[in-house]
């Protein structure tokens, strides 16, 4: 299922229309109060998401979606009036997957939706990995492993977190989510648990910083620093091959599906963020100019 946010009646309508004639299930929502309602029943594969909305901006609910363990991972393209890099890079920072600028043309947006489409059912993270066709909602979903943070959907459609309690409006996790992946209680926070990180698979350990990809946590010098979902994605790919050069149109094409657009200035705005976040491992992001970046610990 792919939800639409969008309060343009005849965008959504047009959207909504065209994604079904490819196949998929499609459903639209005018205003963010009935997204979240539709959210505390099923949790969609991906969801394109407004920018400028009544009630509530594109931006902020991103960042709530982006902010809970259940929906950490879910898909989204942002659909946005402003087309200024600026925009554009906010959008991505808050955790956007990729954007679409109005006017856009059908075949660009399906393009994109497939894209992102492939790289969530390559990780697993949306809805078990497979996309509800409109012709085909009868079908099971694929059971996720332990380690995903959105819980595989049950066969009335709701998510386990959701049947166990749900969203609140301001998409708060429930009790149960934990179990989900959620992070450790206030009480451990700060500091790594070594039992729970269980082997050296579940840890990549350099020097100052650690990297729990299992647990989507990153500390440097025991203290747990926040990454945006973006961020978080570059780093681990960079660390996950250390010592070796990755090219701009790799970590481009890798984490945002921009591969062709070399010189895009996202990758270097989140790269400086990192840097900033980072400490005394900040001058491990090395810059090999003309060609893209390097994880070098020293």
């Amino acid at each position: 299922m792919i939800y639409i946010l969008e309060d343009d009646d005849s965008i959504r309508k047009l959207v909504t229309y065209a994604l079904e004639s490819q196949g998929y299930a499609a459903t639209g929502f005018a205003v963010p109060s009935a997204f979240y309602k539709a959210m505390k029943e099923s949790i969609p594969a991906l969801l394109l998401l407004d920018i400028m909305l009544p009630e509530e901006d594109g931006i902020s609910i991103l960042r709530k979606l982006r902010a809970d363990p259940l929906t950490a991972q879910l898909p989204v393209i942002m659909l946005t009036a402003k087309s200024t890099e600026y925009d554009h890079v906010a959008g991505l920072d808050a955790g956007a997957d990729d954007y679409v600028a109005k006017p856009f043309g059908m075949m660009e947006l399906l393009a994109r939706v497939r894209a992102v489409l492939r790289r969530a059912e390559a990780r697993g993270t949306a809805e078990g990995g497979k996309i509800y066709a409109a012709d085909s909602r009868k079908s099971s979903s694929a059971e996720m492993s332990d380690t995903e943070k959105v819980p595989a959907a049950l066969p009335d459609g709701k998510t386990a977190a959701a049947d166990a309690g749900g969203f609140s409006g301001s998409l708060a996790l429930s009790a149960s989510a934990e179990d989900a992946g959620a992070k450790p209680p206030a009480g451990r926070a700060g500091r790594p648990d070594p039992a729970a990180a269980g082997s050296k698979n579940d840890v990549l350990q350099f020097g100052i910083l650690r990297i729990y990809p299992k647990r989507y946590e990153v500390f440097v010098e025991d203290s747990e620093i926040s990454l945006t979902h973006k961020e978080y994605q570059l780093l681990l790919l960079l660390a996950e091959n250390e010592g070796i050069v990755l090219t701009r149109e790799i970590l481009l094409d890798r984490i945002w599906d921009l591969g062709s657009e070399p010189e895009n200035r996202t990758l270097d705005v989140h790269i400086r963020k990192i840097r900033s976040k980072l400490g005394g491992a900040a001058a491990w992001i090395e810059t090999i100019r003309g060609v893209g970046y390097r994880f070098r610990p020293t």
